[in-house]
Order: structure tokens, then C-alpha cells, then sequence
């Protein structure tokens, strides 16, 4: 039995996918694309997300801050209405060890925290010289 009539004669000789074929490639993409579409719209609309982004900016730019100027000191400081940041320094003889705390304003928790430990030796008897 003939489906196509003579004028369709072109369309049985064409070759190409069929329709399974396509069907089947068509939910494997929508079942790849489809939750990772979703994951990354949850990460990059995620307020949470531009929270932490924000603390971790402020925590950076202050450990830096303090590791260009050698201003090892205890403080804490406002940034605006919404985040606290806690810096604590302890030195050991010629070991700093910098703590940066990132808070929002009413948290017990820190959001971020950055950690380093640097050596500084005294260059007083070089400087002596010259």
C-alpha cells in the first residue's frame, strides 16, 4: 500500500531524521537545558547570593587595606545601614595574624571571613646603614 501519491515521490527519497528521532533529541535538550536554566537563574537572582557577594567585596577591600598601610590595629567599623566589619589582629613577635568579619548589621554570624597570617621582619638594622 502507497501512502504518498506520485507527487510526493521526492519525499520518500529524501533522507534525514525522523520523527522519533527528533522527538528524542528534542527531551534530551529540554531535560539538559531545562534544569540548568533553572540553576542559574536561581544562583544569579538569589538575593542571598548578592548579599555575600557585597560581604565579600567589603572583606577584601578591607584586608587589603590593612595589609598596604601595616595598620594592624583592632577595630570595627559601619558600612551604611547594613553591614558591621570586625577586624582582629594578633601578633606573635614578627607573625600577624589578620581576622576580617563581614556581619549584617543584626547577625551573630558572619557572612564572610577572611583569614591570613603574615611574617614582617624588622629591617632596622639595614635601615641603619645606608
Amino acid at each position: 500500500m502507497n501512502l504518498f501519491p506520485k507527487s510526493w515521490s521526492w519525499f520518500r527519497e529524501e533522507s534525514g531524521a525522523t520523527l522519533v528521532e527528533t522527538l528524542v533529541a528534542l527531551s534530551i535538550l529540554v531535560s539538559v537545558l531545562l534544569p540548568a536554566s533553572l540553576f542559574l537563574g536561581y544562583v544569579a537572582f538569589n538575593p542571598r547570593n548578592k548579599d555575600k557577594i557585597q560581604a565579600i567585596g567589603l572583606a577584601q577591600s578591607v584586608m587589603e587595606q590593612t595589609l598596604e598601610s601595616y595598620n594592624f590595629i583592632n577595630k570595627e567599623k559601619r558600612m551604611g545601614k547594613k553591614w558591621t566589619i570586625r577586624q582582629t589582629v594578633t601578633r606573635h613577635r614578627d607573625l600577624v595574624i589578620i581576622d576580617v568579619k563581614v556581619y549584617r548589621m543584626k547577625d551573630v554570624e558572619p557572612i564572610v571571613s577572611f583569614h591570613t597570617e603574615r611574617i614582617y621582619h624588622k629591617l632596622e638594622a639595614a635601615d641603619e646603614k645606608d
